[in-house]
């Protein structure tokens, strides 16, 4: 139960690009919460469709709705752009084509905090993908009880970098911790904000619907230029992160999946090897202990192995 009535505002933060089909359904799932305090901060991130027609006509139906219009700079520094105009305590970071899961999410969340005021919230949500439904724990390769925990728990965890997946407090938030990029942007703020955090509270509660149906969403193609980036990020985050196994089971992770994705890619031969000896010397950042490699398989599954044992063979052609 809510402590004397406590309310917290939300900032929820909201970068658009070229959303035009969604944002009406995820506002209105905003909208329609019980719980009214909060502002609707909307980024419209060079969108060349009628995103920001819509978000100016939205703004016009609920003083709560803030837009702002903005050159593409990408979601890292969006969201940054977000985070400095807000003025609430909690920040609900939400993709432009998903949307809350029912008309309680931010009640239930301002109660969580109020009777346990966590650094950082995790919790379950539901993924989309056209007609299928899935539902999601907040963690890739763990589980835990709900409720408050130490962060050091979290070593053997691979965090998952989505902004969306997790509840941040404003006073640890910080402006350095986004990053301007296209890709893995939320891991670096994810993990850089983990180090100002004491403890997690976890909920096995729905409180979103990420929709993977939207082609014309954020997340592109990938190719070589983006793993170089992303190896960049990876390399900062595993050099300034305090939790260092999990950051191992990241960089292992990433190592096996830009791996496959280099096999199959049609590039030239040379330009995937370079990219390949820098995915190596990522790799080479790992404890020598080998310790890293039997987490990553006994907290993943068999699927993990085999990836691991395909990249590792089909490396010898490069």
């Amino acid at each position: 139960m809510m402590r004397n009535g406590e309310k917290m505002k939300f900032s929820i933060i909201i970068p658009v690009y070229n959303a035009e089909k969604y944002i009406n359904r995820l506002i209105e799932s905003i909208i329609k919460q019980t719980y009214c305090d909060f502002e609707i901060i909307l980024i419209n991130d060079g969108s060349t469709d009628n995103s920001l027609t819509l978000m100016n006509e939205l703004k016009k139906q609920d003083t709560r709705i803030i837009v702002y219009n903005c050159e593409n700079k990408g979601p890292g520094l969006a969201r940054k752009f977000g985070y400095e105009k807000s003025s609430g305590e909690l920040l609900f970071f939400i993709d432009s084509d998903d949307f809350l899961y029912d008309e309680y999410v931010l009640e239930n969340i301002n109660n969580i905090y109020i009777n346990n005021k966590f650094d950082i919230l995790f919790f379950d949500y539901l993924l989309k993908k056209g007609n299928k439904i899935i539902r999601e724990n907040a963690f890739y390769n763990q589980s835990y009880k709900v409720g408050i925990h130490n962060c050091e728990l979290l070593e053997e965890t691979m965090i998952l970098g989505a902004l969306w997946r997790k509840i941040f407090v404003k006073d640890k938030m910080k402006e350095e911790y986004f990053y301007d990029s296209n890709n893995f942007e939320d891991f670096y703020t994810t993990y850089m904000y983990l180090n100002n955090c004491k403890n997690f509270y976890y909920t096995d509660s729905i409180f979103y619907v990420s929709d993977k149906s939207n082609l014309d969403s954020l997340t592109k193609t990938m190719n070589l230029t983006k793993i170089e980036k992303t190896i960049k990020i990876i390399t900062e985050i595993y050099e300034k992160t305090i939790l260092n196994k999990s950051a191992q089971l990241v960089i292992l992770n990433y190592y096996v999946q830009a791996s496959k994705m280099i096999i199959k890619m049609t590039e030239s031969k040379e330009r995937k090897k370079i990219v390949f000896r820098q995915l190596i010397d990522l790799r080479k950042m790992l404890s020598k202990d080998q310790l890293y490699i039997r987490l990553y398989i006994r907290k993943f599954s068999l699927r993990n192995l085999l990836d691991y044992i395909y990249v590792i063979l089909a490396k010898i052609f490069y």
